[in-house]
């Protein structure tokens, strides 16, 4: 059995797991006993979904699938690029929403990021700056259609969302996250963690006798 914060992270972790060559089972238990290490506007939430890791084929090799860990990089590149700069997203990531006109004809969109949307029809991606929709870039009709659909997983959807923002948005940031600054932002996200694991569990420097 393996515990996850949640069922989005478990539903990464899985993914993890499968380009390793393990199967999983699609299942997640909601566990009411978890421990609940939330704080300031973060959610932590130890032990919360709880999964199984399925049978392996005796005597089958395992082979990573790097292109599915490739693009759960680009996944985690464009959210940590999010907090770095205290963005929070305004849609789940590859959702499809819909703008109303001031005359009321709508317009569906997928959101990819930021203030960032992809129009399906077009392949143009789409800046909403100042109540305005301009375009940022232009995507192949390829990469339109290979959108998962709302059928699928939330990580599908914002797994493709991440490939679109990494192909296209990307060189867009004038300050980029490094891999330097990404580690050193889940070091501290890491401390705070620590931290509030330390209060609730009394092992602090305030509780050293």
């Amino acid at each position: 059995m393996v515990a996850s914060y949640e069922q989005d992270e478990s539903e990464i972790e899985r993914w993890v797991a499968e380009c390793h060559g393990f199967t999983t089972t699609a299942d997640v238990l909601l566990n009411p006993l978890f421990l609940d290490f939330s704080a300031d506007h973060s959610v932590a939430r130890w032990g919360r979904a709880l999964w199984r890791l399925g049978p392996v084929t005796p005597g089958y090799r395992r082979k990573v699938d790097t292109d599915r860990l490739a693009a759960l990089d680009n996944l985690a590149h464009m959210v940590m690029q999010a907090v770095a700069q205290a963005r929070t997203p305004s849609h789940a990531y590859g959702a499809e929403v819909e703008f109303r006109a001031a005359g009321g004809a709508g317009r569906r969109l997928y959101y990819l990021t930021d203030d960032y949307f992809l129009d399906p029809v077009d392949g143009n991606v789409l800046a909403f700056r100042d109540g305005e929709l301009l375009v940022a870039a232009h995507t192949a009709m390829q990469a339109v259609l290979a959108h998962p659909g709302k059928h699928k997983s939330d990580l599908e959807r914002a797994l493709w969302a991440a490939g679109i923002w990494s192909r296209y948005l990307e060189h867009l940031y004038p300050q980029a996250v490094d891999d330097a600054s990404r580690r050193a932002l889940a070091r501290s996200m890491h401390a705070s963690l620590e931290s509030r694991v330390d209060e609730i569990f009394g092992v602090g420097p305030a509780f050293d006798s």
